[in-house]
């Protein structure tokens, strides 16, 4: 089987894709990799075949942009930049591969739109991924879509707010999306965006069914597989100079804002060493430009993969991104999430529920509000007892390998792997 993986927007929503690609040519498929060519040489490092969708200007312009982080403006700067700009180029490339090299099967990134497009207009099977639990719209298990919700919602009441939700969707995001159909020739759609991000067929849930349980309400062919992980830890080491620094003391905090927010950082860095000063406690800075004031105590780098670098933290303090939260979790290390916009506020929120996190405004983000926030986290056993305890299911956990075993039974086709254990027998409720 030839996989088509389709997917667009910064490396939380690449990585986990690569997981899965990997997981695939494990088990004896063949995998290409649409995506922007910021990421070549991950897609390559992986084993996987590359495939270009836009340019690295064009993916810094979407990311460098100030509504990728505003609470408000964000989904619709999401929507215009990474679903409607490159949809002619993500078509046009989508069906090539599908005619010049025989693709059976197109996953996409729930907001690699057409690419399913594609794949409907050349006939060949499509599945959906999903990264968070925020787009699995449910009355059951609400999600929070803003900085100030409650927690927990009658079910009537969110009911009425899914039903608003819906209407907002399709005024605000359903324009976009019928543009970019009707310039590549296609019919638009009723209630595109929550029909697109539903999916027509396969909707692999790629988080862990203890970060967000299966829901009566989920999309009827929606399969929660567990977090796919991949992030290079898995090839190579720390680099020197950050191996060293953690072995000279005590576990330091890491504080990083991921592959997207971390160029809107603002003061973030410069709090969180001043934060760390007041604390007697070592500074990790992840992301964060060379600085000249760093001292013994702290270290600034660009990249470290998070596998190898966040279970040897004190607690990770970051903006909520789905990638960087399951890394976390996965490390058994207590949190501390300042959540900007998008999925971030949901991803905070249940972190939050699981007892591993506290959650702070980045409006009300200083050296101060960090301090008292991380000395709370500290002060508690709690949070750390049960990040330990929540990490010990998430290595037993493989969302990557099962869902590759989902869409070799979803798309009919045979594995010529051995069987993994663990993975899934059937297309089952979840994983």
């Amino acid at each position: 089987m030839h996989v088509l993986i389709a997917t667009i927007g910064s490396g939380g929503d690449v990585f986990p894709y690569l997981g899965v690609g990997r997981a695939l040519v494990a088990r004896g498929h063949r995998v290409t990799v649409l995506t922007n060519p910021r990421f070549r040489d991950h897609v390559a490092d992986a084993g996987l075949a590359f495939e270009p969708c836009g340019t690295v200007e064009e993916y810094d312009r979407a990311i460098a942009h100030p509504d990728l982080v505003h609470p408000r403006r964000a989904p619709a700067h999401v929507v215009r930049m990474l679903v409607e700009t490159p949809s002619r180029e993500m078509y046009a490339r989508s069906r090539w591969l599908i005619r010049r090299q025989g693709v059976n099967l197109v996953l996409r990134h729930l907001i690699a739109m057409a690419a399913g497009w594609a794949a409907r207009t050349e006939g060949v099977t499509e599945a959906v991924g999903t990264l968070a639990p925020l787009f699995w719209m449910s009355c059951h298990d609400p999600s929070q879509y803003r900085k100030r919700q409650r927690d927990r919602l009658p079910r009537w009441l969110a009911r009425v707010r899914m039903a608003v939700g819906r209407a907002a969707a399709r005024w605000v995001f359903d324009p976009a999306i019928n543009r970019a159909r009707r310039d590549l020739g296609l019919p638009p759609l009723r209630h595109a965006f929550v029909g697109e991000i539903s999916g027509r067929g396969l909707n692999l849930g790629l988080w862990s069914p203890r970060f967000r349980p299966p829901a009566a309400d989920d999309p009827v062919h929606g399969r929660i597989c567990g977090f796919s992980w991949h992030d290079g830890g898995h090839q190579r080491p720390l680099p020197p100079e950050l191996e060293a620094f953690i072995d000279r003391g005590p576990p330091p905090v890491v504080f990083t804002l991921g592959t997207s927010v971390v160029h809107h950082a603002g003061d973030f860095y410069a709090h969180a060493l001043t934060a760390c000063r007041r604390l007697g406690r070592r500074a990790l800075l992840v992301g964060a430009p060379p600085r000249d004031d760093l001292g013994p105590d702290a270290l600034a780098v660009g990249f470290a993969p998070f596998s190898a670098l966040l279970p040897r933290a004190l607690v990770t303090v970051h903006h909520g991104g789905i990638g960087t939260t399951a890394q976390a979790l996965r490390a058994g290390r207590p949190m501390l999430i300042a959540p900007f916009a998008n999925d971030e506020f949901d991803n905070a929120a249940r972190a939050r529920r699981l007892g591993v996190s506290a959650t702070l405004d980045p409006a009300r983000l200083d050296a101060s509000s960090l301090e008292r926030s991380i000395r709370t986290l500290l002060d508690d056993p709690a949070p750390a007892a049960r990040a330990a305890d929540i990490a010990k299911h998430l290595h037993h956990e493989d969302g990557a390998a099962n869902a590759a075993a989902l869409l070799e039974q979803f798309a009919g086709q045979p594995s010529r792997a051995e069987h993994s254990p663990g993975g899934p027998t059937d297309l089952s409720r979840h994983v």
